[in-house]
């Protein structure tokens, strides 16, 4: 995305929570557009408000647990990948995820099980 059109959609979006605050979809992209900017505390904060205003989204979940693992948060990370499953079993993307945070901390027990997991999902489909 060239920065003109960053600054656009950004410009849209907040007018979007302005006219609309409780519209979470707009939430939502300005998350997406802070992850694509790296700048993660705006997206924390974004993508939070959109679960706070609908809280069964579970791809805000992934989204955040992306942001909190790259942030080094792994705690926080496993803990919104683990809400994201809750609301939806079938993100193999998100059993992966899991599981390289595992490998990464030594637990390749449980990272390969996630991984067997995520195939048997993914295979199902």
């Amino acid at each position: 995305m060239q920065m003109g059109q960053f600054q656009e959609a950004l410009a849209m979006l907040k007018k979007a929570v302005l006219v609309n605050p409780d519209f979470s979809p707009a939430y939502v992209n300005l998350g997406v557009l802070y992850i694509e900017t790296k700048n993660w505390d705006k997206a924390i904060g974004a993508l939070q408000k959109a679960v706070d205003i609908y809280p069964d989204r579970y791809r805000v979940y992934d989204y955040l647990g992306d942001v909190y693992r790259i942030k080094g948060n792994v705690l926080e990370a496993i803990g919104m990948y683990n809400k994201a499953l809750g609301l939806n079993m079938y993100l193999s993307d998100v059993y992966l995820k899991l599981g390289e945070i595992y490998r990464a901390s030594g637990r390749k027990e449980d990272a390969a099980a996630l991984a067997k997991i995520a195939f048997l999902e993914e295979k199902s489909f």
